[in-house]
């Protein structure tokens, strides 16, 4: 008799303590409601009501935009529910921030590490024209603080992005029409021009050793 009130007694601490947590969880008590499951061992279907939980407060916490907790946490989830979606989904609006915070090369990282998902293949290209376009207008600012050489190496890198052959012939073309003698290249000239416009940068490096640097 006394073992079967003992029993007794016992199912119904358990019944009242897997309601309370339940409750806790509903109440988006989400550390009380996984320590309360959790204290209940193997009744019932405690341990797949705290991967419930989990899920329910990582996307509380992304809904909230506390992304790298909810990234963890979908991630440690695994293959519970759609935890693998939503992991695809936290870093793309990690991605959104990062980019919203002007960090392009951090978004674009993000953008590619996702692939296919969404619109990323879109956004990267749009990050990379804005990243060409920001290039090419740097390259038009140190022509016109006329740092030749760099405005050429620049101009160059860009390729056939607007009209910046052009640029790089243009410039080429005024070191030729300005008449420099002797046998020193385009390049060589420009070299010259940058350490002498840099010489307190090499206060080591004379004129007559310019020529071993090109």
């Amino acid at each position: 008799v006394v073992a079967a009130v003992v029993v007794y007694q016992t199912v119904i601490k358990n019944m009242q303590a897997y309601q309370d947590a339940e409750q806790l969880a509903q109440q988006g008590e989400y550390e009380e409601a996984i320590a309360a499951f959790e204290a209940l061992g193997d009744y019932k279907d405690s341990a797949e009501q705290i991967l419930a939980v989990r899920y329910a407060r990582a996307s509380e916490w992304a809904e909230d935009g506390y992304y790298d907790g909810a990234l963890e946490e979908f991630t440690d989830l695994k293959d519970y529910k759609d935890s693998a979606e939503q992991v695809l989904a936290v870093k793309y609006a990690i991605a959104d921030e990062e980019l919203e915070d002007g960090n392009d090369e951090r978004a674009l990282e993000i953008f590619q590490e996702l692939g296919d998902y969404k619109d990323c293949a879109a956004r990267i290209a749009s990050i990379q024209d804005k990243q060409t376009e920001k290039a090419y207008q740097w390259a038009l600012y140190l022509w016109d603080d006329l740092h030749s050489w760099e405005a050429y190496a620049a101009f160059t890198e860009l390729g056939d992005y607007r009209d910046s052959k052009e640029w790089a012939e243009k410039i080429e073309m005024q070191y030729q029409i300005n008449g420099f003698a002797g046998d020193m290249t385009f390049k060589n000239m420009c070299v010259y021009d940058y350490y002498t416009d840099h010489k307190e940068d090499y206060p080591e490096v004379s004129a007559s050793e310019l020529t071993e640097l090109m």
